[in-house]
């Protein structure tokens, strides 16, 4: 015979903090897709994906974008109920947002800055306690050549950047979830202010994401 154990319910800290997350009031201004979380990272995850329309290159809000092209972005919750000395803390969020720039920016030293510093402003200004960021921020120009040669060019930023959120037994999330849809719209060169009113972001299953379940997974070690 062969036995099963089925994978122990997460803590209450957890499930506080998932409340949070499946809770959040995102704005019909961004579109969302569940994505399966990942479950070798830590013992509980939950990951989301969200796409936002960049400004226009001739629109008055266009100031650090170029082209209509999407600016997209990736957020994933990580929980390890023993604590992980790298994050100072039991929980984790582990962010990517690209976004299309223009040929200026992809060259511009202090760009990669400005974009670090954004998100950590968002994080004040929504008073989301946090610690421990870590990340990288990375401005390209790509060219095709040969058969490649009738696309034309690209210039992206590209900001990976993970931080341990200040969470009371869980709870504290949804200032985190502000704070990321706020960066994720500023590099897509829109205001902020368009976040406000309508109606809220109806959130999809991505591929290979159950309804529920890609919300919540528990790391693939839990069960034989």
């Amino acid at each position: 015979m062969v036995a099963t154990v089925s994978p122990p319910e997460p803590s209450s800290v957890f499930q506080t903090a998932l409340a949070e997350w499946e809770a959040f009031a995102w704005s019909s201004r961004v579109t969302l897709e569940r994505l399966p979380a990942p479950t070798a990272v830590a013992r509980w995850s939950a990951a989301l994906e969200i796409t936002v329309q960049a400004a226009a290159p001739d629109s008055a809000e266009a100031v650090f974008t170029a082209g209509a092209e999407d600016c997209w972005g990736r957020l994933t919750l990580l929980h390890q109920p023993e604590g992980d000395p790298d994050w100072e803390g039991d929980f984790r969020l582990v962010a990517l947002i690209q976004a299309p720039i223009d040929e200026p920016s992809a060259i511009d030293p202090y760009r990669p800055l400005a974009d670090w510093n954004r998100l950590l402003e968002q994080l004040d200004e929504r008073q989301a306690g946090f610690r421990a960021p870590s990340g990288t921020v990375t401005a390209s120009l790509n060219q095709s050549f040969g058969g490649l040669a009738d696309r034309p060019p690209r210039q992206e930023v590209e900001l990976r950047v993970s931080w341990t959120p200040e969470l009371a037994a869980g709870g504290g999330l949804t200032a985190h979830l502000a704070a990321w849809q706020d960066t994720v719209v500023l590099m897509a060169g829109r205001p902020v202010e368009e976040l406000s009113g309508g109606e809220l972001a109806a959130i999809v299953p991505g591929p290979g994401s159950p309804p529920r379940s890609g919300w919540l997974a528990p790391a693939g070690g839990l069960s034989v």
